[in-house]
């Protein structure tokens, strides 16, 4: 099962960051994850999430974005761009599943609320 990590919704202009699962990582990364999602919607429309895979792999998923090029190009650049703190990201996955008890993983991720609304790229 796949864990959000955090995802950006141009239609309902809201962001959404695991605070539940997550808020242990830095306020500085958080805000530049919102950044880099809510530009990214603000570019090219649609959805973007982040999510963690079984194994602790971080990967973004793209979905309905209006410019379908543009959004490759953008998820190519955000993957460059941020590979560092995606590659940190993903080791301290791996580092609190171990430090979860068996049979309490990563929280699911159904019934998630959006938090934060942004307008054309600024969040209010």
């Amino acid at each position: 099962m796949d864990s959000v990590l955090c995802c950006a919704n141009a239609q309902s202009m809201k962001y959404y960051f695991n605070e539940e699962e997550y808020g242990i990582i830095p306020d500085e990364i958080k805000n530049s994850l919102k950044a880099a999602l809510v530009s990214y919607c603000a570019d090219v429309g649609g959805v973007i999430l982040l999510a963690f895979d079984d194994d602790h792999k971080l990967h973004i998923q793209a979905i309905d974005p209006i410019d379908d090029i543009g959004s490759e190009l953008k998820v190519r650049r955000l993957q460059e761009e941020m590979r560092d703190i995606f590659q940190s990201l993903e080791e301290f996955a791996k580092s609190y599943a171990e430090l979860m008890s068996e049979g309490d993983g990563f929280g699911d991720t159904e019934g998630m609320d959006m938090e934060d609304e942004y307008d054309g790229g600024e969040l209010r």
